[in-house]
């Protein structure tokens, strides 16, 4: 099982990487929120779990009542 510290995070998934599912996670609004970033670290988790060692991150989205919305697609890199 791969770490979530091993997961890189990458703007664009390499050459020669293999997508291997999405990701995704809610974080309640909050101002506090937006300077930690906490789901970087929540969609590296997931991804891990998948068996990816890499992950590109997606847009974000505020929605509301539930907070900031980011997805991201969970990827191995040879």
């Amino acid at each position: 099982m791969i770490s979530p510290e091993a997961v890189k995070v990458y703007s664009v998934a390499p050459d020669k990487s293999e997508i291997i599912g999405t990701v995704s996670c809610n974080v309640p609004s909050g101002f506090s929120h937006y300077l930690t970033h906490p789901e970087v670290g929540m969609l590296k988790n997931e991804a891990a779990q998948l068996g990816a060692n890499g992950l590109v991150v997606g847009e974000g989205r505020v929605v509301i009542f539930t907070g900031y919305q980011v997805s991201g697609l969970a990827i191995y890199v040879p």
